[in-house]
């Protein structure tokens, strides 16, 4: 697994500010700066503000001739995680953490390389059966039967894999990241006291 640094600029609907970003468009994006990977699998971890509206942000590859959209997971706990393989023809990727407007914390945390084999490793023992549908789609150039295997296998995650699972999207709070000065809902600014 090779783990490279992926960087978030300003792409439409957001600006960014001393304390985050700031959507000034309902559905703002941001061109995420990532290193060349067309045609590889990716595990990309992600963190949005803990004190933020829960959403689960758009993922979207532009291609050479298409466009390619992916919803993530929520960052229930703070951090988000997906796996997933990027396109071919991939020349951008861009992202939209939430939907709104207003202030908002969202990061890069990782963007990991990983090879075939090891993203196999993550579909599990029950999702052996969609690995061999995902290969065999793979072949046949059924890209899209493909994708929907990775995802199938992908998404679900065992209840006795719980504490596994909230392990690696846990993360503390950080009042640096975490907390904005303008206020996010018409009911004020929240703060946590006694820290």
């Amino acid at each position: 697994m090779s783990r490279r640094e992926a960087g978030l600029t300003a792409l439409t609907g957001v600006t960014a500010t001393a304390e985050g970003w700031l959507a000034t468009d309902p559905e703002p994006w941001l061109r995420c700066e990532i290193p060349p990977s067309a045609g590889r699998w990716v595990r990309l971890e992600y963190s949005s503000g803990l004190l933020d509206p829960l959403t689960r942000p758009a993922l979207r590859f532009v291609g050479r001739d298409n466009i390619y959209d992916e919803l993530l997971p929520a960052a229930v706990l703070g951090r988000g995680v997906w796996i997933g393989r990027l396109p071919e023809d991939l020349r951008e990727v861009w992202i939209s953490p939430q939907l709104g407007l207003g202030p908002f914390a969202f990061r890069i945390e990782r963007w990991a390389i990983l090879t075939p084999l090891r993203a196999l490793s993550y579909f599990g023992p029950a999702g052996m059966s969609r690995a061999v549908k995902y290969s065999w789609g793979r072949l046949r150039g059924w890209e899209q039967f493909a994708r929907l295997q990775a995802r199938r296998a992908l998404g679900p995650t065992p209840l006795s894999d719980y504490a596994r699972w909230r392990r690696a999207r846990a993360r503390p709070f950080d009042p640096a990241f975490d907390v904005s000065d303008v206020p996010t809902s018409p009911f004020g600014r929240m703060q946590v006291l006694g820290m």
